[in-house]
């Protein structure tokens, strides 16, 4: 493991499992003793950090975890666990704007065969109401899509239509940031 690599390791406070940082999700406690969700990972504070499901997070608080860790009194919102997945949520949403409008992004079958073609790396996203037959006609099979996370109207809601089955996002840091919190929101919707 390269110095690069052991520095994005951190360690589970539910599971003990020592994993990439981009599979958890880190917290601080802020100066009035609340605990904080560092969805961006660049608040100033010692991280306390959990497994990006919805299931060990719910441990997490439940179990007392966050204060057996620090051997602090913690406050801890009763909501915070829906608090985390509507910030991901608006998190995801608001970079595939900036994809969008820095033409990093295309929606509608055509482009996104053709961005494909391009791009054969290109991370594509399927809504959830999209049919076999729709799926099957833009799916790489060189590469997964991300499948199943956003629905069709709120995927529509960012390219300014009602909505949009698919769409696909030319590789970058944007498409590997998008990536990881794709993967983090789906932990949380699905448990």
């Amino acid at each position: 493991m390269n110095k690069k690599t052991e520095n994005n390791i951190r360690t589970c406070i539910v599971s003990g499992q020592s994993l990439d940082k981009t599979a958890l999700i880190r917290f601080v406690i802020a100066p009035d003793g609340q605990l904080t969700p560092d969805i961006h990972q660049k608040l100033p504070g010692k991280g306390i950090w959990v497994s990006a499901d919805r299931a060990s997070l719910e441990k997490a608080v439940s179990k007392h975890l966050f204060q057996k860790k620090t051997k602090e009194k913690i406050n801890i919102d009763q909501n915070i666990i829906d608090s985390i997945e509507s910030i991901t949520l608006n998190k995801i949403i608001s970079t595939l704007g900036m994809a969008r409008k820095s033409g990093n992004s295309v929606a509608g079958e055509q482009k996104v065969i053709e961005l494909q073609t391009t791009y054969p790396e290109a991370l594509v996203i399927i809504a959830k109401e999209a049919s076999a037959r729709q799926r099957q006609k833009v799916k790489n099979p060189e590469r997964a899509a991300i499948e199943d996370i956003l629905s069709a109207t709120q995927l529509g809601h960012i390219f300014g239509r009602e909505e949009v089955m698919y769409c696909a996002i030319k590789p970058g840091k944007i498409a590997k940031n998008l990536l990881i919190d794709l993967k983090r929101y789906k932990g949380l919707i699905n448990g």
